[in-house]
């Protein structure tokens, strides 16, 4: 898979973009809102699409802004590699993604208790990611 991703909007104001994800396998048209009653993709007078499921908010913190590679590199920070990795698994016809279990227990009270994780042991450091290239794929630290 390979995420793609497009500036929308930008508001100086807020320092802020809109940026639009969607992969290779995961178009834009899949992604976009829809009208309710007609279902037809909502757009705008030029043709374009008015919004995805996966236009994100970003605020960019640093200033001067980013530019290049590292305004890439922090937008690419934001993209939903995991929910565009769960959607390939849903339309590939050869993985269970069904949600038996679950939809067993609709409307079905169940008790239980907090987890407290006060006190429970981590492993690992966290990691700063700043300043790591990336080409669009996902990443497993070990």
């Amino acid at each position: 898979m390979h995420i793609k991703y497009k500036i929308v909007k930008v508001t100086p104001a807020d320092h802020s973009l809109v940026v639009r994800f969607y992969t290779d396998t995961i178009s834009e048209d899949f992604l976009a809102i829809r009208n309710p009653n007609t279902q037809e993709i909502l757009r705008n007078p030029d043709g374009t699409i008015q919004a995805c499921r996966t236009d994100y908010s970003i605020t960019l913190w640093d200033t001067p802004t980013l530019s290049g590679t590292a305004l890439h590199d922090f937008i690419m920070q934001s993209a939903p590699v995991q929910w565009f990795e769960l959607l390939e698994k849903v339309a590939n016809p050869l993985v269970d993604t069904s949600m038996l279990a679950a939809i067993d227990l609709v409307g079905v009270e169940t008790v239980g208790e907090a987890v407290d994780l006060v006190g429970v042991e981590t492993v690992g450091e966290a990691v700063d990611l700043v300043g790591i290239e990336t080409v669009g794929e996902a990443v497993v630290l070990t």
